[in-house]
């Protein structure tokens, strides 16, 4: 499956940062400090900020979790 969530530690405490890959493409990122955002897609997507250059934004998701470690990965 080519869609999936990557969330990370946010900006301050309680918060996480999301970002979104469907259809393996980078959708766009976000911040959000309420759980349940992060499983419900369609709240999820109304928060994102979208992304417009996907070639380079791939690039460097790709490069970012082949060198680090991130906090959590829900497939969808």
């Amino acid at each position: 499956n080519d869609d999936f969530i990557i969330i990370e530690k946010g900006r301050k405490i309680g918060e996480h940062a999301i970002i979104l890959i469907e259809d393996n493409e980078v959708f766009g990122y976000g911040y959000t400090n309420l759980h349940y955002q992060e499983n419900k897609l369609e709240i999820l997507k109304s928060i994102l900020t979208p992304i417009e250059n996907k070639i380079s934004s791939k690039n460097i998701i790709k490069n970012y979790l082949n060198s680090h470690n991130v906090e959590k990965i829900i497939r969808l």
